[in-house]
């Protein structure tokens, strides 16, 4: 007796009750193009892998009390459309906090968490590359 049961009847029965909210994964595109050259840059590098390894990776981001997207997702009946606690709540207003930081991780050290600050001579009153190597030259220099 074979217990076995196809995909397509697990997809049969599951649309007849739940049509909605169902969302893929987020990935970036890569197309032949952008393997090749992801390819190339590891090519590149397979000789020198220890210097690699060596190498300070830094990265930003920004923290605020409210999300630009607040997207949550869940199992429900067609009935359940707007019961309140199945309901996402968007928010269309501009977060009152947001700061930026920044970071750098590197072989067996981190640097320190750096609060980032605005430049006001910066278009939009935002970030610039200048306030942020004003910042990290103390600890940077000796590396």
């Amino acid at each position: 007796m074979d217990n076995s049961i196809s995909v397509r009847t697990i997809k049969r029965a599951i649309s007849f009750h739940y049509r909605r909210k169902w969302k893929s994964m987020d990935r970036p595109k890569l197309d032949k193009e952008k393997a090749r050259i992801r390819l190339h840059f590891c090519q590149g590098w397979i000789e020198d892998i220890k210097e690699l390894k060596e190498f300070i990776n830094s990265d930003e981001v920004s923290v605020a009390n409210a999300s630009s997207n607040p997207n949550s997702f869940c199992f429900r009946m067609p009935h359940e459309k707007y019961n309140k606690d199945l309901v996402n709540k968007n928010d269309h207003v501009k977060p009152t906090i947001s700061v930026m930081f920044w970071a750098a991780i590197w072989k067996t050290e981190r640097s320190r968490l750096i609060t980032m600050t605005c430049d006001p001579s910066s278009k939009n009153n935002g970030y610039s590359s200048w306030k942020l190597s004003h910042r990290v030259r103390g600890w940077y220099t000796k590396y």
